[in-house]
C-alpha cells in the first residue's frame, strides 16, 4: 500500500488498456524554456570541434523498453565510463518510447556512438557543448501522447464528460506506482532501511528471494542460485541479466569482498560491513531514489488522508501556493475561513517531509509525525550516508495535492481489430514530477469511488 486511493470525480473510468505496446505510451521530455526534445534526423555532430573541446556535453537520448537508468547503466557498461558522468532531469518508463537530454561530463562523442551502435533499443544524437550538469527537476516538465485501447464502443459521449471533467477538475497528484521499484523491489522498504543505517536490510530486501516468487526460476537462475547457496560468485556465475544491473553491482561488491577477505588465513568477512559497502557502493542517484521512494510513499498517504479531511475546499491550516513554481517563499498558511475561501482545492500544497520541514497547522501534521513514529523513524533521521565520511540532510520540497494536465486534447478512433471497441489517443503535458498513469487511473478506473476511511495508525501515551 503507498497510498493511491482517492479520486477527483466521484464517477468510474471508461475503463480500456494502457501499454498494450510500448508505442501506445509514447514521452518526450520538454526543457525549461518550452522547447519539447525531439530526436534529431541525423546522428552527425552539430559542431565537432566545439564537442571535442568541451568537458561537458548534451545529447539526445531515444529509447524503447528500458527505463532511463537501465539505459545509461548500459552505455556505461559498454563504453567503461561510470554512470555518475552522466546527468538527466528525470527517469521515463521502460514500457514507453521515450525522448530526453541527457548531460555527459569528460565523455568523447564518439564514445557513446560506439557503446550504442549495436543497441536496437537506444539511439543518441544532437551532440554539442553544455553549460551545466542535468540534474532532477532541471526541466518545465513532460509532453505525453498516448493511446487507449479496448474501451467499449458507445461510450463517445462519456469519454467526452471524463475527460472534460479532468481537463476542468485535474487528477489527484500522487507519485506514480513505478516510483515504489519493480520486479518485486519494494524500494520504501530499502528506503526505509537506509534511514536507519539498515544496511543489511537494504540488501536483503533487494536480494531476498522472497521478491522473486512470482519469478519463474528458469528465468532467472541466478536467482535460485543465490537462493540456494547464498553465494555471489555462484550467483553471478549463473548469469544476472542488464535489466537487474543494481542486483549485478550488489553481488560483485559482495563477492569481491569475500574474496579480498579471504586472503588472510582464517579471515571472517563483516556481513554487516559488506552490506554497507555494497549498498553504498551504489550510484548515488540510485540511492536516492531509494529514500525518496519512502518519502513519496509517506507524501501520498498524507494527500490521501488530507481529501478526507475535504475532498474539495481548503480548511484552516493548509498550506496553499497559486501555480508555479511551488515553493516556499510563494506559500502561505490559511489562518482563517475568510482565507481559506479565497483559494480553491487546486492551489493546496503538501510537503515531503524533509530535516526542515513545516507541517500544515492542522490535525494533518499529526498524522504525518506519526507516519514517521509508526516506522521508528523522526524528523532528525532525515539524512543520509552519501559517501564515506559525508552525510546529507533530506530537504523538504512542496507538490500541489490536485493537478489539471496542460493543453490536454483527445479524439476516438474506431478499433482496426474489433468494431465492438474503439481506442482513444490523448496528448497532454505535465509538470515535472507528475505522472500520465495517475492522470489515467483517473480516466480509466471503473472502482467504485468512496470518500478514502481513515487508515492511519493512532498511538496513545502509552506507546
Amino acid at each position: 500500500d503507498v497510498g493511491v486511493v482517492s479520486f477527483v470525480s466521484s464517477s468510474p473510468g471508461c475503463g480500456g488498456v494502457l501499454k498494450t505496446v510500448p508505442e501506445d505510451f509514447v514521452v518526450s521530455e520538454i526543457r525549461s524554456s518550452g522547447e519539447v526534445v525531439q530526436l534529431p534526423m541525423t546522428t552527425a555532430t552539430a559542431d565537432e570541434k566545439a564537442c571535442a573541446k568541451s568537458d561537458l556535453l548534451t545529447f539526445v537520448l531515444h529509447k524503447k523498453g528500458v527505463d532511463t537508468l537501465e539505459a545509461l547503466a548500459q552505455i556505461s557498461q559498454l563504453s567503461c565510463v561510470a554512470s555518475s558522468r552522466f546527468g538527466i532531469a528525470g527517469i521515463k518508463d521502460s514500457w514507453a518510447v521515450t525522448t530526453q537530454d541527457v548531460t555527459a561530463w569528460g565523455v568523447r562523442v564518439g564514445v557513446i556512438q560506439a557503446a550504442i551502435q549495436d543497441l536496437q533499443h537506444i539511439q543518441a544524437a544532437g551532440f554539442q557543448p553544455a553549460d551545466k550538469m542535468l540534474r532532477p527537476g532541471h526541466n518545465y516538465g513532460n509532453q505525453f501522447k498516448l493511446r487507449l485501447r479496448s474501451i467499449e464502443k458507445g461510450q463517445e459521449l462519456r469519454l467526452g464528460q471524463i475527460f472534460g471533467h479532468l481537463r476542468e477538475h485535474g487528477f489527484v497528484n500522487y507519485i506514480g506506482l513505478q516510483r515504489f521499484g519493480k520486479a518485486g523491489v519494494r524500494s520504501p522498504d530499502v528506503g526505509r532501511a537506509m534511514l536507519q543505517q539498515d544496511y543489511v536490510r537494504c540488501v536483503e530486501t533487494i536480494l531476498l528471494p522472497e521478491r522473486h516468487e512470482k519469478l519463474k526460476i528458469r528465468e532467472a537462475p541466478w536467482v535460485e542460485t543465490w537462493m540456494r547457496t547464498g553465494n555471489a560468485s555462484a550467483a553471478l556465475r549463473a548469469g544476472v541479466p542488464q535489466r537487474a544491473w543494481v542486483e549485478r553491482r550488489l553481488l560483485e561488491t559482495i563477492a569481491a569482498s569475500y574474496t579480498q577477505s579471504g586472503q588472510g588465513p582464517g579471515a571472517v568477512p563483516n556481513w554487516e560491513e559488506i552490506c554497507r559497502r555494497a549498498f553504498l557502493g551504489l550510484p548515488k542517484n540510485i540511492r536516492c531514489i531509494y529514500v525518496h521512494s519512502y518519502l513519496d510513499k509517506l507524501w501520498n498517504l498524507a494527500a490521501t488522508d488530507r481529501l478526507r479531511l475535504s475532498p474539495d475546499k481548503i480548511v484552516i491550516g493548509d498550506w496553499v501556493c497559486v501555480g508555479y513554481p511551488c515553493s516556499m517563499d510563494r506559500a502561505l498558511m490559511v489562518e482563517t475561513e475568510e482565507q481559506a475561501a479565497e483559494y480553491c482545492i487546486q492551489d493546496l500544497i503538501l510537503p515531503r517531509l524533509g530535516h526542515d520541514v513545516q507541517l500544515p497547522g492542522n490535525e494533518l501534521a499529526v498524522l504525518m509525525r506519526q507516519y514517521l513514529q509508526y516506522d521508528g523513524l523522526s524528523f532528525e533521521d532525515l539524512w543520509y550516508e552519501a559517501g564515506e565520511d559525508t552525510v546529507e540532510q533530506l530537504r523538504t520540497t512542496l507538490r500541489h495535492v490536485i493537478s489539471r494536465p496542460e493543453d490536454l486534447h483527445w479524439r476516438v478512433a474506431p478499433d482496426p481489430e474489433d468494431a465492438a471497441f474503439v481506442h482513444v489517443k490523448c496528448t497532454f503535458n505535465l509538470r515535472t514530477g507528475q505522472y500520465a498513469t495517475m492522470v489515467m487511473r483517473e480516466v480509466m478506473s471503473t472502482k467504485p469511488r468512496h470518500p478514502p476511511m481513515a487508515r492511519h495508525v493512532v498511538f496513545s501515551d502509552s506507546d
